[in-house]
This record gives C-alpha cells, structure tokens and sequence, in this order.
C-alpha cells in the first residue's frame, strides 16, 4: 500500500474523490502498482456516491481505498466548483482500456470476476484479439438468484415513484375541471412557467412549501444544483381551484400533495419563507445539464 494517497480529493457526500485525470492516473499505477497488492481501487459515480451517503459500511469500502476514482461526470464537474480546476473524469472502461493496452509489457495479469460465464467467454476472446500477449490469469461468474420479496417490492416501489399515472387517476376522481403537468426537464420551476406563460397568466410559487426528498436535497446540495430546477420525473404539478380541498382528497387516497402557489395575472416568481420573490424563467435542468 502506498505510504499516502496520490492525489488530492474532494469529500462529496462524505466520499473523498480523487482530483486527477487519466494521464496522471495510468502513470500512478506503473509507477505504483508493486506496492498496491492488497489494495483496491473504486470507480465512483453518482449511484456509488449516494449509496456510500446512505450506508456507511459501504462509505468506508469507498475511503478504504487506494483511489476513489471520478468515473461519474458529476464528481469531477463537482470537484471544479469546488476549486480543483484540475479534476477531469477518469471512466472506468477507459481505464480499462489503458491498462489493457500496456499490461503485456508490464507483465501484468488480469483476473475478472462476474457477469455470466458466455459474456466472460466472449469477453476473453475479444480482449485477446484486441491487446496481444495479455495475460488472463482467471475469471468467474458467481451463481446468480431471484429477487427476494422485498427486493421485489423495492423495484415495484421505483417503477411506481416514476410514473403520475396513478396520481392523475385520483385527481381525475376528485374534481371535473383541472389541469395536469408531469414535472420533468427543468423540474417544478419550469413547469409553472411553461403552464401559466402558455395560458397567458402569470403564478408565485412557495419554495419552502414544495416537498423534497431529503435524499435529493442532501444529493442536489453536493452537486451546487437546485432541485427545483432539476429532472422530477414521478411530480405531478396541478393547477385546480380550491387546492386545500384537492390535497386533503388525494392524502386521503394515498396521494402525497401540498398547495405550493397560485395563479396571477402576470409574472412568474418564487417567494421563500422570508417574502423574498425572484423572477422565474425557462432555463436549462441543471441535473442534465452536468452530463453534456
């Protein structure tokens, strides 16, 4: 094991992520991979990143070792705002690649662990056709097994959570004149403006009376974007009269709600707790916007 970590990091969500990029990444571990034996190296993204947040067994996996790798483009664009201006991504399968590439002439041997035994076949095929006199000391496919009951409604749970059907039912049920919008790209802030700009109106938004998870928030937090702002796929924005009766009607159906504004004449803004108003504007999501 190195005597120090290589390169600096930036903790995000309590994960200490590597500040480097492939260039300096691939000569570390020339330089370095004697001294690694034991060790490990995680190639992080945004789901690893959350998960480590959230378990912290699985936090001290992600620190435990050698490097913490910004395979995610959200960490390295992170690490930039925080003032690294020298993170970049550094992809796991470009990695892979790299190593590939030189590994012959180090005398390196490669051991895969995973996926099913016909991808290891095919992958050790393609691997020898591409990078001649590389080494494959051994690969395994562990046993695979069906999803356990809760695992099961967990998955039901996520596919549920993304959709608005079931919710657009229950406003259906409650009230004959309303109007609908799935809140997706741009999130709630561009759906109000999308929906009253179209009609010719204008709406205030109550920031401090729009739920979000707190795991988004914690999430949105780490990466500077506004949730308001961001992808909100499984939101369903509702423009009704009478919104207190409508949300006490759909908590009674299971359907969480909350009166978040109202419609005005003209202009669009968001008001927080404090009276503070800002004017609101079709903009970019800021969650997608990370990726281009």
């Amino acid at each position: 094991m190195p005597d120090r970590h290589p390169f600096p990091t930036c903790s995000i969500l309590g994960v200490n992520i590597a500040v480097t990029d492939m260039k300096k990444t691939v000569s570390w571990l020339e330089a370095e991979l004697p001294k690694l034996s034991g060790s490990y190296i995680c190639v992080s993204n945004v789901h690893t990143t959350v998960t480590a947040y959230e378990d912290e067994s699985y936090r001290a996996v992600q620190n435990g070792a050698a490097l913490a790798l910004p395979d995610g483009k959200p960490l390295s664009l992170t690490s930039r705002k925080r003032g690294f201006a020298e993170a970049e991504r550094v992809t796991g399968p470009d990695l892979m690649g790299e190593i590939f590439r030189i590994s012959a002439g180090h005398g390196w041997r490669h051991y895969f662990y995973g996926s099913t035994e016909e991808t290891l076949a095919a992958l050790k095929e393609a691997l020898e056709r591409r990078y001649p006199g590389i080494r494959i000391a051994g690969m395994y496919s562990p046993p695979f097994r069906p999803l356990t009951a809760e695992e099961e409604r967990a998955v039901d749970d996520m596919r549920r959570n993304l959709s608005v059907i079931n919710d657009c039912r229950a406003v259906a049920g409650s009230v004959t004149n309303a109007y609908m919008h799935d809140v997706t790209e741009g999130g709630v802030e561009n759906a109000v403006w999308e929906t009253v700009t179209g009609a010719g109106l204008g709406a205030v938004i109550y920031t401090d009376e729009i739920p979000v998870d707190s795991v988004t928030e914690k999430l949105c937090s780490a990466f500077g974007v506004d949730p308001l702002r961001s992808l909100s796929s499984g939101s369903l924005l509702i423009v009704a009269e009478n919104g207190e009766k409508l949300v006490s009607e759909l908590k009674e159906k299971g359907v969480a709600a909350s009166v978040i504004g109202k419609v005005t004449e003209s202009g669009v803004y968001a008001e927080n707790g404090s009276g503070e108003r800002r004017e609101i504007s079709a903009v970019p999501d800021e969650l997608l916007a990370m990726e281009d």
